[in-house]
């Protein structure tokens, strides 16, 4: 089951938000919700090397980074950066401007900033799947749905 959504002003996702630490620690509490757990032996105590962004396992030392497996996987784009454009193509309904966002988040190429977004957008699909739209369906002032539904 999807995780509940939570939608947040840019004011509260900026408090949320503030710096990269804040984004590293949430990304730690989505991807291991219950205490981390090293992918090669189950052991659940690890250090973490902050300054790496990584998980060293206590038992078998093995290091796992808190961004392997996903979007942010050998990204050197901060996570900060990452988090400022999902927030942006998720909150605008019209989208976003790639240029606009690599000059309001300060990324010096568009190559990155477009290589950025794509991974976004591919992500909201995969997730979107997930959902499967049922009766009586409202976008965009536009209703969908079976025949004889009544609006009102």
């Amino acid at each position: 089951m999807p995780k509940e959504y939570m939608e947040r002003s840019l004011i509260d996702f900026q408090k949320d938000f503030p710096d990269n630490t804040a984004c590293a620690r949430h990304l730690v509490d989505q991807r291991w919700p219950d205490g981390f757990i090293c992918p090669r032996c189950g052991h659940k105590e690890a250090w973490y090397l902050s300054k790496r962004c990584l998980f060293d396992c206590r038992n078998c030392r093995h290091q796992t980074s808190i961004t392997a497996g996903t979007i942010f996987h050998k990204t050197r784009v901060p996570l900060l950066k990452w988090y400022w454009l999902i927030y942006h193509m998720a909150m605008d309904n019209v989208g976003v401007s790639i240029f606009e966002m690599q000059r309001l988040l300060g990324i010096g190429c568009y190559e990155t900033a477009w290589l950025m977004a794509h991974k976004v957008r591919k992500a909201m699909v995969t997730r979107d799947k997930q959902y499967s739209l049922a009766g009586l369906v409202e976008m965009d002032e536009s209703f969908f749905g079976p025949a004889g539904t009544k609006q009102g």
